[in-house]
């Protein structure tokens, strides 16, 4: 989302499951569309941290509309995080073990049906036939689980939502008051310090 071209290029790492990563998108939406990345200075990359099966069917889903309409499903599952999160109390022994048995696709299906997922996708105007079709593309769950297997081997990642901004990690920032800062930074960075030398300012 944004300049492609952008000085600072902000990518966070998320997992559908993640409480925090839910309230990160409430508080911050709406300012870093209008004021960060409207500015044209900084982008803003959604990569996943894929943590469980739910969470890999999620992103399998917020990725069925392609590039077009990823934000707007990405927006629309977290925003509603609460409440299709909280059947998982109701998940028995059986129910939970289908999540993990038979093909990727099989256990997106389960998944799906359990939690409602074919319901919220129809809403959003994609057929349960058009949501069967995102399972089969393996190509799009391999993306998820290298950029999974990249944040957590190579950028050593731990907790979500995490940050990184031209491909650097930004240390100790899990959510949207810490990363204020650092976004204003790069909308305002501060001029570089006059070097010294023999006395003098150069």
């Amino acid at each position: 989302m944004g300049n492609p071209l952008a000085k600072s290029r902000i990518a966070e790492y998320v997992s559908y499951t993640c409480n925090h990563c839910a309230t990160f998108e409430a508080q911050s939406t709406k300012l870093l569309r209008s004021k960060y990345i409207a500015s044209g200075k900084i982008s803003m990359e959604v990569r996943n941290l894929a943590r469980d099966p739910v969470d890999l069917t999620v992103a399998m889903l917020a990725r069925c509309g392609g590039k077009k309409r990823f934000f707007e499903l990405h927006n629309s599952f977290l925003v509603t995080q609460s409440t299709w999160l909280s059947r998982s109390r109701f998940a028995s022994r059986p129910v939970q073990q289908s999540w993990y048995a038979g093909d990727f696709a099989s256990r997106h299906h389960n998944i799906s049906t359990f939690f409602g997922f074919y319901g919220i996708m129809e809403t959003l105007g994609f057929s349960r036939e058009k949501v069967k079709k995102c399972f089969a593309k393996e190509k799009e769950r391999k993306k998820i689980l290298a950029m999974t297997e990249h944040a957590q081997k190579n950028l050593q990642i731990t907790g979500t939502p995490g940050f990184t901004i031209n491909d650097k990690v930004i240390k100790k920032v899990h959510d949207w008051n810490r990363l204020k800062p650092v976004l204003e930074n790069a909308l305002n960075p501060a001029p570089p310090k006059k070097k010294q030398l023999q006395g003098k300012i150069l």
